[in-house]
């Protein structure tokens, strides 16, 4: 019921320009709508370009349109105002930078881009906001909080996987030539090698190049284990080239958390069988009787709205929740100062991370969340293979 609520409390016009999504007008058949002046949140996402996150801000958006259907906070609705990064630094500035000058927004939120952290970090620290993001790639800032863990832990996660769980001596990633992949070629790729002494071998493509070369070349180097970092379509053409050279019995194969979607695993159907991937939250499948009760939540609020499920759709759930908790301690007016510091001093705690969240921001390799888990492709179906896992391996 409420996921039916949550539907037909919202609204999504989309677009590449900043849009108001969401809460401002409850429906009227709400149990309690929120009908107050918003509490105007920005929400810097991907919605177009090479890699498009949307999922992320999409449940958010659904979490808090149930939340304004309650009443919100104090009577008063939050709302996500929309702005598309487009993937790339230019469109980020423009979004950040209209989303605070145009559209008056009082915090940050939920977004899912890897160009926005990147490219924003400085002008959010220099404005005093304290965003938390829900699918982030984060330059050095004390200011933003990613939700989600990747995409670099998770690539140290999943090596180490590779080397001291499944014992494998020969390690390669393949990946686009991408701007995320120049990082992790210099900066986290190196840093797993510098710890364990071990080399991995590159093999990049070009963005809409045929992946046949670059799979062949993995068998070419004699690679034991590959580190796949693609979107969906990627790894769908990846692996049914794979699958067709007959180097799934041969290498193991683990992909990044943006692998661990259903719709990935119905489009690409028994080529994804066997490969190992990461997932930054609590699994989503599996064992339902051992799902904690925010992992009930957030199904059955996604496929109430018909949307698929995702790891990223999981950061965005708990995204919106961690800002209500922190909307709901403000005392007195909302203001810019008033919802940064709730950002700031938020703290929270869920079966869906792996450890509590509190908003540190993310200098010098310490972030809010180190953990991960990893999965693996058994009988068609995403089973977990390890418990939460944090860098550097304490058992290695």
């Amino acid at each position: 019921v409420l996921a039916v609520l949550a539907a037909s409390c919202g609204s999504d016009s989309g677009g590449s320009t900043a849009t108001s999504d969401g809460g401002a007008s409850p429906a009227a058949d709400c149990a309690k709508p929120a009908t107050g002046e918003p509490i105007m949140i920005g929400d810097v996402s991907s919605y177009s370009g090479t890699n498009i996150f949307p999922e992320s801000a999409t449940i958010s958006r659904l979490v808090f349109d149930r939340y304004n259907c309650e009443g919100g906070v104090n009577g008063r609705p939050i709302e996500l105002v929309k702005s598309d990064a487009q993937d790339t630094a230019e469109g980020a500035s423009a979004s950040a930078k209209t989303l605070v000058e145009q559209d008056k927004v009082l915090g940050f939120c939920c977004g899912g881009s890897i160009v926005d952290c990147t490219t924003n970090a400085g002008y959010y620290q220099e404005n005093d906001f304290y965003p938390l993001m829900g699918v982030a790639a984060c330059a050095e800032s004390t200011n933003v909080s990613p939700i989600n863990t990747g995409p670099f832990l998770p690539t140290l996660h999943m090596l180490d996987f590779f080397k001291y769980d499944l014992k494998k001596t020969k390690f390669c990633f393949a990946g686009q030539n991408v701007p995320l992949t120049e990082v992790f070629k210099t900066v986290f790729i190196p840093l797993w090698e510098k710890d364990s002494g071990d080399k991995v071998e590159l093999v990049i493509a070009e963005v809409g190049e045929d992946l046949t070369p670059s799979v062949t070349k993995l068998a070419a180097e004699g690679c034991e284990a590959v580190l796949v970092a693609f979107t969906e379509p990627g790894y769908q053409s990846f692996f049914q080239i794979a699958d067709a050279q007959g180097l799934k019995d041969k290498l193991v194969f683990g992909m990044l958390t943006s692998g661990y979607s259903l719709n990935l695993k119905k489009a690409a159907g028994d080529t994804l069988e066997g490969v190992y991937v990461n997932s930054e939250f609590e699994p989503y499948t599996g064992d339902k009787a051992k799902f904690s009760d925010g992992v009930k939540d957030y199904i059955a609020l996604a496929e109430g709205a018909g949307e698929p499920l995702t790891s990223f759709g999981e950061s965005g759930y708990i995204a919106a929740n961690i800002v209500i908790k922190a909307l709901e301690s403000v005392t007195g007016d909302f203001t810019k100062e008033s919802v940064n510091k709730a950002f700031r001093d938020v703290t929270y705690e869920t079966p869906m991370l792996g450890g509590p969240f509190k908003a540190i921001g993310f200098v010098g390799g310490k972030q809010p969340n180190l953990t991960s888990q990893i999965l693996q492709v058994k009988g068609g179906e995403f089973t977990s293979v390890t418990d939460w896992r944090i860098f550097p391996n304490p058992d290695k």
